[in-house]
């Protein structure tokens, strides 16, 4: 007569019954050992936790910080007060140290590319469009420029006043442009209204 089959885990339990029995002191021993080697662990990270948290905030790579963004007037003749500046394919300029509208006056910024090219759309606040508008109109025939963290990246020649409140930042790498626009959209906002200028 054929003996039932019994499932592996039935018969092991039943093989090793006295097996855990006898090991039973032995594992509560085990355990209470475990225990203290947790609490030791607990103490060292404790005593120690702020040098491996240093280590690990090092190890990180460190954030870029935020892009600057200077709109100056320029010049193709030396002039007083300009300082001479190059773009990254050798145009010479001079460049007025004096900030017409900055990152602050930005108040969306989007990236665009095209083959050989990328560039950056500056939507500007109410009050800063009033202002460019002004410069437009002011310095049709002459030359703005456009600085992005102290590098000259491109310059304009007006050629009509720009009332749309917008304004293109060309000549940028694709990886630059994207990185000058997201920086640009995280920009602290002034303290008035953002919509207000």
């Amino acid at each position: 007569m054929n003996k039932p089959i019994r499932s592996s885990r039935s018969f092991w339990t039943a093989r090793n019954r006295g097996h855990k029995t006898a090991c039973a002191g032995s594992w509560s021993r085990q355990r209470s050992l475990a225990t203290s080697l947790c609490a030791a662990l607990l103490c060292w990270s404790a005593l120690f936790g702020c040098a491996a948290t240093d280590a690990t905030a090092t190890s990180q790579p460190a954030r870029a910080a935020p892009a600057t963004m200077r709109v100056r007037l320029a010049s193709d003749r030396q002039r007083a007060g300009y300082i001479l500046m190059s773009d990254r394919v050798g145009r010479s300029y001079y460049v007025s140290a004096r900030d017409e509208l900055t990152e602050r006056d930005v108040h969306l910024a989007r990236a665009y590319h095209a083959q050989n090219d990328s560039m950056v759309e500056l939507i500007l606040r109410p009050a800063a469009a009033a202002r460019f508008a002004t410069l437009t109109r002011e310095q049709v025939g002459s030359w703005i420029a456009f600085v992005v963290d102290e590098q000259l990246v491109s310059a304009a020649l007006v050629q009509s006043e720009i009332h749309s409140g917008v304004a293109y930042i060309s000549g940028l790498a694709p990886q630059e442009a994207e990185r000058l626009a997201a920086s640009l959209c995280k920009q602290q906002p002034s303290s008035d209204d953002p919509m207000r200028g």
